[in-house]
This record gives C-alpha cells, structure tokens and sequence, in this order.
C-alpha cells in the first residue's frame, strides 16, 4: 500500500502543470503597448457573451462574407476587448486571429473602418 500511495503522489504535480497549461487565459496583446513598462500585460478575461462577425471583418481571409461565431474578451487591465472567432468559416480558410477593438466603442463601425483601411 506505501507503494501505491508514494506512486499516486509522484503524480500529483504532473496533474497539475496539465491543468494549469489547458488555460483558457489569454494574454492580453495590447497592454505592452499602452500600459507602464515592466508591468505584467493584462489577461484576457470572457464576457460570456457571443456575436457573429464575417472572415473579412475578421481578417482571416480578404472579402470573405461568411459569417463566423465569435466569444467576447476584455482586458479590465488597459480597457481592450477583443473577438476569438470559435471556428474557421470554412475548411478552405485559416480560422481568424484574435481580433482586438477599443471597448466601449460600437464595435462594428470600428472593426469595419479598421479593416478596409489596411492597417
């Protein structure tokens, strides 16, 4: 029985760093940019709520009208939010990255004036 124990034990860290890696934490991406040097960027925390936004819109891929669902993020640290697209609109096209916006602001008009302008 000592045996047992001492094995059940051993791997108790392992459980662990699994648990901890499998994260749905998201560093935030903005706060390196906006917030004092040497402080620790934000995480990206859900706001439970979900929208759906085309590919273009999204950036993943150019002129693409298809519509992709989308969880909603925030960074209570420097006051981003940001759209994670939960799948790819398609098998032919890449799923989009983690799109980033000035929370507070209406969302659409400002993803949609940001994309067409190329930046």
């Amino acid at each position: 029985m000592h045996c047992q124990w001492t094995t059940y034990l051993a791997l108790v860290p392992f459980f662990l760093q699994v648990s901890l890696v499998q994260s749905d934490d998201i560093p935030c991406k903005i706060c390196p940019k906006y917030c004092p040097k040497g402080t620790i960027p934000g995480i990206l925390e859900p706001t439970k709520a979900q929208c759906q936004y085309t590919c273009g819109v999204l950036r993943g891929h150019s002129g693409c009208m298809k519509n992709i669902l989308c969880d909603q993020y925030e960074c209570k640290r420097c006051g981003w939010a940001a759209l994670k697209a939960t799948s790819a609109c398609s098998d032919s096209h890449p799923i989009p990255p983690i799109y980033y916006y000035k929370s507070g602001d209406n969302q659409y008009t400002y993803i949609k004036r940001d994309y067409e302008s190329g930046s």
